[in-house]
């Protein structure tokens, strides 16, 4: 998921538009204007008054005309900080859009600047504004399986290095050494130069804190500079959506299952562990322009604490050594590729796009599609809301806009299409099949007895993700069935073809002779 660090050519030539250009003329005939501000605050408290002095006035007054001239440098200037910041954050150097505005006011203001533009990304990468911090997150539910009871023998629980795609994870360490270590080895894995202070471990014996010892950790690289709290708080929770997309997939894929009980029992998720919902923060380590120690910031959360608890909760298992062994990297490498090309594409589409692409709205719905994916896991009781967020994953995957009856017949026909090479896709195709099926019943009778393997589901859907986000480069933006399109399944007119109703008359008689085959059992 994580971008190459660019250089001063590639970020130059990574800008669209002619706004910088515009921008530097407009300082040409106005520099002393807007260097008589003394910073960006006092331009936009000046801006303000301005534009309540002109209310009322009549046009041509003085009031008129100075307000005229804030409005048209303040408009530039947030088309400028546009164009830079789309191609600072295509890099996944999220520099704050407040941040941006002050470093490119102190720019205007100074005469020997020529080449605005350039000078701003000459004055990022000196700054060190390019280089990786990461940001540590408090988690729930998640578990490490197989060393639960490492800590009783005195073993070194094993991480969980998803380096390659700036995720590294932890279980709880119950001690604030223990968690000061481990944000050593993630920064180090995840190649963030400077250190941790030692003043932190003070931090940790305060209260609020005290997620960092009882929960499991994840900490997520991140290249982050911001001048007040929730700037880039969005980006983050973005980020950390796809972050726990990854490793709900690979416990998908892994096969672990928590209805075992020796797995359940072998969990860090079962043993020695206290944790809390009791989470109001998370830490994001920014990278200093001078010394060797990171900035540390807790930031508190201002969303609402059910949000918060539902994002951060990874209720599954991993296997570290199932997925360090060489007939899985390739299969992790794909799966971490696709999300990669997902997140990358929806920030820059849809974040900071027009919104009005076909493809951007595609990867809207991908977006939407993996929180689904992600919600199936949060219940181990509700089997019914586990059931209706996958089926609802699948919907908003592999459908095209809205249209009345046929979904699940769409969803039938298609999801074949995307796992037609996997080994056992007879039995990943009729496991969706019988998903779908339970989720009409749930929902429009309110009950369902049909049995599901929801684990072979969710492993039905990885592939079908990867398939898709394969095929989002070629989407065209006339195209009324992308996804159909990106499948070889376009019906004619918008109506299914014949195949799929055969499939699922196939299917549904199946069902039938079932019933039929056990009341004659009985």
């Amino acid at each position: 998921m994580m971008a190459s660090i660019p250089d001063l050519t590639t970020l130059i030539a990574g800008v669209v538009g002619n706004a910088i250009a515009q921008f530097q003329g407009f300082l040409g005939k106005n520099r002393s204007f807007v260097a008589s501000h003394n910073n960006f605050d006092e331009f936009i408290d000046k801006y303000i008054t301005a534009e309540e002095d002109a209310d009322g006035e009549p046009s041509g007054s003085a009031a008129r005309i100075a307000f005229a001239k804030y409005k048209g440098a303040n408009n530039l200037l947030m088309r400028t900080r546009e164009d830079l910041i789309r191609v600072l954050w295509a890099h996944e150097i999220f520099v704050s859009t407040g941040t941006v505005d002050r470093i490119l006011f102190g720019l205007a203001c100074d005469g020997s600047v020529t080449d605005i533009g350039r000078t701003f990304f000459e004055f990022v990468l000196n700054k060190r504004l390019h280089e990786p911090g990461f940001i540590l997150y408090p988690i729930h539910s998640f578990g490490i399986q197989g060393f639960g009871f490492a800590t009783l023998v005195n073993k070194q629980l094993p991480d969980i290095n998803l380096s390659e795609a700036g995720i590294y994870l932890a279980a709880q360490t119950n001690d604030p050494g223990g968690t000061m270590a481990f944000l050593d080895r993630a920064r180090t894995a995840l190649g963030v130069s400077q250190s941790v202070p030692a003043s932190f471990a003070s931090e940790l014996n305060q209260d609020h804190l005290a997620w960092a010892m009882r929960n499991p950790l994840l900490a997520l690289k991140f290249s982050s500079t911001t001048s007040s709290f929730f700037e880039n708080q969005f980006v983050i929770m973005v980020k950390l959506q796809f972050a726990t997309a990854l490793v709900h997939m690979l416990a998908a894929l892994g096969q672990t299952d928590r209805s075992d009980r020796d797995s359940k029992n072998l969990s860090t998720a079962r043993t020695n562990n206290w944790q809390t919902l009791d989470i109001n923060h998370y830490i994001v380590f920014e990278t200093r322009s001078i010394g060797d120690e990171l900035e540390v910031l807790r930031t508190p959360m201002n969303i609402s604490r059910s949000e918060l608890t539902a994002l951060s909760e990874i209720n599954v298992d991993v296997d570290p050594h199932d997925w360090s062994t060489p007939g899985k990297e390739g299969l992790l490498t794909k799966i971490r590729d696709a999300l990669g090309v997902l997140e990358s594409g929806y920030i820059s589409d849809w974040v900071l796009g027009d919104k009005k692409s076909r493809k951007s709205h595609v990867l809207r719905k991908l977006f939407l599609s993996i929180g689904f994916f992600h919600r199936s896991f949060r219940s181990a009781v509700n089997r019914d809301e586990a059931v209706v967020s996958l089926a609802i994953a699948f919907e908003t995957l592999l459908t095209d806009g809205y249209q009345r009856g046929g979904v699940k017949a769409r969803v039938a026909r298609r999801v074949p299409l995307c796992i037609a090479g996997e080994p056992d896709h007879e039995t990943l195709e009729s496991e969706v099949q019988r998903l779908m099926e339970y989720r009409g019943k749930v929902v429009h009778e309110g009950a369902s007895e049909i049995a599901v393997d929801l684990n072979a589901a969710r492993r039905a859907y990885v592939h079908c993700l990867i398939r898709v986000i394969e095929g989002v480069g070629s989407i065209r933006q006339d195209s009324s069935q992308p996804v159909g399109e990106i499948l070889g399944d376009v019906g004619d007119g918008g109506h299914e073809p014949e195949g799929c109703w055969s499939s699922l008359r196939a299917y549904l008689s199946s069902i039938l002779a079932r019933k039929h085959k056990a009341r004659s059992a009985q």
